[in-house]
Order: structure tokens, then C-alpha cells, then sequence
């Protein structure tokens, strides 16, 4: 395993955050390289020398001159975060992958993100290098780093379970293995007590996201199982997204997935109502060449309507690379890449943002306004 980190790390084994020429941090700041170039002050850098210029603009720097400016999107405070669930209990359906990018586009649009990872396997969590809250990179996590006590009602506090990405507008609750134990934990207390205790075992995420603020967004990763993190996750989800490849036997799985979630909602409606949420199916992994996923996504359209999102997830070796430990097309790399590296990554960026887009506008309207049009 630490050959392969390794080989698909970055060379100094550190993940960092690309840079922006003037040309694209002006369009995200949302106003002219000039205008840039005049308030460079407000980011906090040495000013350039005379005659000199930037190059390169931080994602820091980007925020900063957004919020000088007033075009950085937010919450207002009197609204809640939009949490977002990532639900399919098949493995390889592209959960972490889709939640792993859509942080980062959500982070390079300049909101911030919490993300949640359920899954005890923590794919999603060995995707960020992660300081802890002594402000040491930190690589293992046990139970008392994880989502663990939540699930088993030991804590309803989720704060002293945040920690920094090298994302500075991405924070995570890692995962661990030591997790699993919660499921063992809460089936034994459910057979105990029975599942007409209230809300005790449904709500236990949704109580303990209640009490946290400073984040516009939070990313939910379930585990590959119909598990009491993923009920717990459906509870406290805004949204639910299912990503399924267009494949037939995927699609079955989705809708054995279906089946099985809507028999467990209906009992838990009983007991624990959920808030309202809408519920929208992502086909990953998509291969725009292939005629038999073009002609099973044309089929499941006609059943399925406005429930498919539009654009496609496309599969492609830059994303597979991102997902084996090297950087992300959003992420890059500050030690510069060759040019073909460089336009392949933009090239998957212009292909991501489609779907994440529409994503986006989602969440936007359950705040019931258009965020980016602030300022």
C-alpha cells in the first residue's frame, strides 16, 4: 500500500491546491484582471514590486478578493447548510468519487464544505491530507476521531471531530475502521429496545449537524450497505444523490436499493419523520462511446423522467488517477505539469462541471434564492 501512495502521490508526497492565472481567478472573483491587479492589497500578500505582476493567484487569494469584492457565496445565517447524501449500498457505484470532486468544486466556487465520511473503509478520507486539531498531519484515525460515538449516541458533539483538509475550505470527520463496531453497537441496541424508541437511533446525525455552523455545505459519504449510518444519513439529508453506473447490472442493484431504502423509510416515518428533500440519480462513470450506455440511459430517462440528473459523470483516467491518490483535476498540482497533463485536466474540469453544476443549482434552490448572484 505505501508503494502505491507512493507512486500515485504527489513527488513531495504533499497534496496541495493549483493556482489560478489572473484570467481565471478574475472570472471566479467575477470581476477584470485590471480590477484584480488594483486590489491585490486585500489578500493579504507583499505587495508586488514595481513593475512586477503576479503570475498565479492562491484559491486564498481568489476568497479573499471575493469577499473584498462581495461576490463570494455564502449562506445567509439564517439559513441551514444544504446536506447533501451520497446513497447507494453497491460498491463502485462512484459515492466517493462524486463526493470527493463535487467538495472540490463546491471549494473552487468559493463555499464551505463539511464533509462526513460514514463509510469505515475511508476512501474519502484518504483522499485529503488531514491535520488534526493540534495542528499535526495525522493519517490513522480510531474511534474517537470518527463518526463512531455519533452513531452510537456516546456524543451528539460533532465539532471536536472536524478537521482541517489541505483544502482551506474543506473540513472533514474522517472515518475508521474501528466504526464498524457502531452498526454491531446500535443492531444489539435496537433488538434491545425495539425501533419504536422515538428518534433515538435515526436522528442521531441530524441532532449532532444541528449544532454546527460556519459551513455552507455538507457532503455525507455513506458505506456500500443498507446500514443505520445510511438511514442516519437519509434523515438528515437536504438531498439525496444515488450514482449508479448506466450499466444493466447496476442498475438493477439501484433499484433492489430502491426497494429495500423505501421499505426502511416508511417505517422509519413512523417514528421519526425526516424533513422534506429531493432525490436525483447521477450516472457515473459514463462512457459518451458506448452505445449500450447510451441506449440504457435513454431507457431509464423514459422510465425515470426529471429523477436522472441531465449531465453524466464521465469516466476518465484523470478521475481514476485523483481516486489512486494523485491530484484531482481541481486540485492539480503547484509544482507544475507538463502542458498535455495540464489541458487533460481541464478538459475532465470542463466535463465535471456539467453535472456539478446542476448539482449546485439544487442545492442553491433549497435555500430558495441564487447565491452566486450576490455582490
Amino acid at each position: 500500500m505505501e508503494q502505491l501512495k507512493r507512486l500515485h502521490a504527489p513527488a513531495d508526497g504533499i497534496k496541495t491546491v493549483r493556482t489560478f492565472r489572473s484570467t481565471e481567478a478574475a472570472r471566479l472573483v467575477g470581476r477584470s484582471t485590471a480590477w484584480l491587479r488594483d486590489n491585490e492589497a486585500h489578500t493579504g500578500r507583499p505587495e508586488r514590486a514595481e513593475g512586477g505582476a503576479w503570475r498565479t493567484y492562491s484559491i486564498e487569494d481568489v476568497n479573499a478578493l471575493r469577499d473584498h469584492a462581495g461576490t463570494r457565496p455564502h449562506r445567509n445565517p439564517d439559513e441551514q447548510p444544504q446536506v447533501l447524501a451520497m446513497l447507494n449500498f453497491k460498491g463502485g457505484a462512484s459515492k466517493t468519487t462524486t463526493t470527493h470532486l463535487f467538495a472540490h468544486y463546491l471549494a473552487v466556487a468559493g463555499y464551505r464544505v463539511l464533509l462526513l465520511d460514514l463509510d469505515p473503509q475511508g476512501s474519502l478520507t484518504g483522499s485529503f491530507d488531514i491535520t488534526n486539531r493540534h495542528g499535526q498531519r495525522q493519517e490513522d484515525f480510531d474511534w474517537e476521531d470518527s463518526i463512531g460515538p455519533i452513531l452510537t449516541g456516546e456524543t451528539d458533539e460533532l465539532v471536536p471531530l472536524i478537521m482541517k483538509t489541505h483544502w482551506p475550505t474543506i473540513d472533514i470527520v474522517p472515518a475508521a475502521i474501528d466504526s464498524y463496531d457502531a452498526e454491531l453497537t446500535i443492531a444489539v441496541e435496537t433488538a434491545r429496545e425495539g425501533a419504536s424508541q422515538g428518534d433515538e437511533f435515526w436522528l442521531r446525525v441530524d441532532r449532532a449537524l444541528s449544532m454546527v455552523d460556519g459551513y455552507d455545505i455538507v457532503l455525507i459519504d455513506s458505506a456500500p450497505a443498507l446500514s443505520f449510518g445510511l438511514i442516519n444519513a437519509y434523515m438528515a439529508a437536504t438531498g439525496v444523490i444515488v450514482p449508479t453506473p448506466a450499466r444493466v447490472v447496476d442498475l438493477q442493484a439501484m433499484q433492489k436499493f430502491a426497494e429495500f431504502l423505501h421499505r426502511w423509510i416508511v417505517k422509519m416515518e413512523q417514528v421519526a419523520p425526516s424533513r422534506r428533500k429531493w432525490l436525483r440519480l447521477l450516472f457515473s462513470q459514463f462512457a459518451k462511446g458506448s452505445v449500450t450506455e447510451q441506449t440504457n440511459s435513454q431507457v431509464s430517462r423514459n422510465y425515470l423522467g426529471s429523477l436522472i440528473m441531465t449531465a453524466p459523470m464521465a469516466s476518465s483516467e484523470a478521475i481514476k488517477r485523483g481516486v489512486g491518490g494523485a491530484p484531482s483535476p481541481y486540485e492539480g498540482s503547484t509544482g507544475g505539469v507538463g502542458k498535455s497533463i495540464a489541458s487533460a485536466n481541464a478538459r475532465v474540469r470542463e466535463q465535471l462541471d456539467e453535472p456539478f453544476r446542476e448539482l449546485l443549482a439544487l442545492v442553491e434552490s433549497g435555500w430558495n434564492r441564487n447565491t452566486r448572484t450576490r455582490g
